[in-house]
């Protein structure tokens, strides 16, 4: 989707809707979901009513949206500047939206894509090994030597180290040592290395505790580079359950 097609659901809240709709980001109720009648109806306030049971619930229940306050089509523009990776700041100014929404909403899409992706994943610390598997980046925590992971001998292992910037806020350095004897992998790995020292820097500086999130969500955005982002979150939206 280009800026072109995102502006008819900007200046129209009904067709944004319908959008998310037609991605299943939003869920459609053709039965209660409490007794199994179809005697439905929509009320007042985006709620929808049972007329056998008389139960009522949000129109967004079920959906990853349940509970946000945020429009439909602001919520387009939202991941369509997430996809392109604005920073939470440029977005708030973009969408008139406070910039602490802006960050908990950010973070929410976040840990959708990365439990997508990673289903078991690599512990907390500062030393990573970084392999290739099916022309992918794939991460561990813990030593290949030790045939914990994938057995492969050609690797990288990478350092993290923190230096205080200001606030709470902190910039990481990425020290990197390359062990193997596959020059295609190795200049792979290095060509992530630059891509990931790129990010970091337009971050100017994460806290700690969610600097390892960032790092797998680039992962999967550079293993993901020659796709369409914005489709990819839209189909991980679309299987969430809300809360």
């Amino acid at each position: 989707m280009n800026l072109i097609e995102l502006s008819k659901y900007l200046q129209d809240e009904q067709a944004a809707e319908n959008y998310l709709y037609e991605k299943e980001i939003l869920k459609r109720f053709t039965v209660c979901p409490h007794c199994g009648s179809d005697k439905l109806g929509h009320i007042s306030r985006g709620r929808i009513k049972c007329y056998k049971c008389k139960k009522e619930w949000h129109k967004r229940k079920g959906s990853f949206l349940e509970g946000k306050q945020i429009s439909a089509s602001k919520f387009i523009a939202f991941l369509k500047l997430y996809a392109d990776e604005y920073g939470v700041n440029r977005i708030s100014e973009e969408l008139g939206i406070d910039i602490k929404s802006v960050i908990e909403l950010h973070s929410k899409i976040r840990c959708e894509v990365i439990n997508a992706y990673y289903k078991t994943k690599p512990s907390i610390n500062s030393k990573y090994w970084l392999y290739i598997v099916n022309n992918e980046i794939e991460i561990s925590s813990r030593n290949i030597d030790n045939n914990a992971d994938p057995i492969t001998s050609d690797y990288m292992i990478i350092n993290f180290e923190r230096t205080k910037e200001f606030g709470n806020l902190y910039s990481f350095l990425i020290d990197a040592q390359w062990v193997g004897t596959k020059i295609k992998y190795k200049s792979m790995l290095n060509t992530f290395i630059s891509y990931i020292k790129m990010k970091l820097i337009s971050y100017r500086g994460v806290k700690v505790e969610y600097f390892f999130e960032y790092f797998l969500e680039t992962i999967i955005k550079y293993n993901n580079r020659g796709s369409s982002f914005l489709n990819i979150v839209s189909e991980i939206l679309s299987k969430s359950k809300g809360g």
